[in-house]
């Protein structure tokens, strides 16, 4: 301290005396590092969370750990730093990460935090969508004037056009495997990446009003785009000085997603036709009776934007990583096969009803435990403790820290699940030995802030898993289960290749 009060009087000395410009700017550049230093200094060493573990460096340079990472396992580290350091652990100067099921409760739900500044790195020029807005109440009248297209009466009024994408689904499983199959009847089917089409395509059914017809299209630049996109925002959460860098603003960096989703308001808006869709009810919205829940052209672009890319990317991924851990673990495909061969088809059609899966136990049981073993959010959900507060009775944290609620090390830590790292559908079951811990488990996340999709992504991979059960036999190929460990995180959790194929063939024509 004592020489950033004498660099600080030396500075006064210069101006003072008409120094020249140059040494003036080194002495205020001295002046700011020592300002800066010695800021830190002060939390690394007297700061009120002082008392909770972590890697010392991370005090000081919070982003600095990043640095070596292979692109998307960032959240490997914060896996490691919980395995070493317990439940809460100290992540940055003002800066927590948690892992104890009771905390995450209190911050996501009891207290019901803002979401912390990560999100707003997200945003696209100052522009939010529901995923990325900070403000509570902003987030509340934007959330209410959307709620009408994710209510339950709504999607059920949805399935024709799940339906009609699923059937779509078929006929391009169908082609493919007629073109791949060996003596065995079996086809090579790249399953991850057609259940992403077919997730985008469901979106332009129930969404804009016709499908996009990308299961049918493997050159469609959305599917690629959007990967890039999650690519981009992932770095930019990990080395957050970018978002300074203007040529690096998202509406620059994603012209293709934009203007895709533009040119959809545009003909809808210019049609005059009133659809019965999701893009209907934002559209509505520019007329709602009280101002505030209206919104304008481009805040429904962006909210089609998170709908186009979060409701396609979750929901396509989880599908996926069910087929990987069904490959892995037989006995759960054989239970699935039988529970869903027990429910008959409609007469005449390839496509399960709601009514018929919701309620099927092993099918949601898979989906379950799916989703707790490969969580979307893997490095956490970030909020902004906006007063002092106390944690699991004795850990005090001030206003100003950011507490990232990691979800996924709870969902496997061994504390509150048994064989927490084995796939055991059965632990969800009514009539199971081993049980699941309801408590520990945030797939969807919590409180006012959770995922406005749930009911929609549900009803989509209830419907996807049982009809491909239904119509085809599915093997695995050796190499794609070995490629299919390499887990990466773009926002959401996905594989590093993009790509899973499996063999299929058809249980009856």
């Amino acid at each position: 301290m004592d020489k950033l009060e004498k660099s600080s009087h030396n500075l006064i000395f210069y101006i003072q005396h008409n120094v020249p410009i140059i040494q003036l700017g080194k002495a205020a550049i001295s002046l700011l590092a020592m300002y800066y230093m010695s800021n830190k200094i002060k939390c690394a060493l007297f700061d009120p969370l002082n008392n909770i573990p972590g890697p010392f460096y991370r005090r000081f340079f919070p982003h600095f750990g990043n640095i070596g990472l292979k692109s998307g396992e960032r959240f490997r580290l914060t896996e490691y730093y919980h395995r070493k350091y317990g439940h809460v652990v100290r992540v940055g100067p003002d800066a927590l990460s948690v892992s104890d099921k009771d905390i995450i409760k209190q911050i996501l739900v009891i207290d019901d935090f803002e979401k912390g500044p990560a999100y707003s790195r997200l945003q696209n020029g100052g522009e939010a969508s529901m995923l990325d807005l900070i403000s509570k109440d902003l987030h509340r009248r934007r959330r209410r004037a959307i709620s009408p297209a994710f209510s339950t009466k709504y999607i059920k009024s949805l399935e024709p056009f799940f339906a009609s994408s699923v059937e779509s689904l078929i006929k391009k499983i169908d082609s493919e495997i007629e073109k791949t199959k060996g003596n065995e009847e079996f086809g090579t089917i790249d399953i991850w990446h057609i259940t992403k089409c077919m997730a985008l395509d469901v979106i332009g059914e129930t969404a804009f009003g016709g499908t996009f017809n990308m299961i049918d299209n493997d050159d469609h630049i959305v599917p690629s785009t959007i990967l890039k996109l999650m690519k981009i925002l992932e770095f930019v959460i990990s080395y957050p000085w970018v978002t300074k860098i203007p040529f690096l603003k998202r509406n620059k960096r994603i012209p293709q997603l934009s203007n895709f989703v533009k040119n959809l308001i545009k003909s809808r808006l210019e049609s005059n036709v009133k659809r019965d869709d999701i893009l209907q009810i934002l559209v509505d919205t520019m007329e709602a009776e009280d101002k505030r829940d209206r919104l304008t052209e481009y805040e429904i672009i962006t909210e089609t934007i998170l709908f186009l890319v979060a409701g396609s990317e979750t929901t396509s991924n989880t599908i996926g990583f069910a087929l990987i851990e069904m490959c892995r673990n037989p006995d759960s495909l054989e239970k699935l096969f039988i529970e869903i061969d027990g429910v008959d088809l409609d007469g005449g059609s390839n496509v399960f009803n709601q009514n018929q899966l919701k309620n099927l136990p092993y099918l949601n049981a898979i989906i379950k435990e799916t989703m707790r073993l490969n969580t979307m959010p893997a490095n956490g959900l970030e909020r902004m403790v906006t007063r002092d507060i106390i944690l699991k009775g004795d850990i005090f944290v001030p206003k100003g820290t950011k507490v990232r609620c990691n979800i996924s090390v709870a969902q496997v830590h061994p504390e509150y699940w048994s064989n927490p790292s084995a796939f055991k559908p059965e632990r969800w079951l009514e009539d199971s030995n081993e049980k699941a811990s309801p408590s520990a488990y945030f797939p969807f996340s919590a409180g006012s802030r959770n995922c406005i999709g749930k009911d929609f992504a549900l009803n989509e991979m209830r419907l996807v898993l049982a009809t491909l059960i239904k119509h085809y036999y599915i093997e695995p190929i050796p190499e794609q289960m070995v490629a299919a460990m390499e887990k990466r995180h773009y926002l959401t959790l996905t594989i590093a290749s993009s790509s899973f194929k499996i063999r299929m063939k058809r249980r009856f024509s």
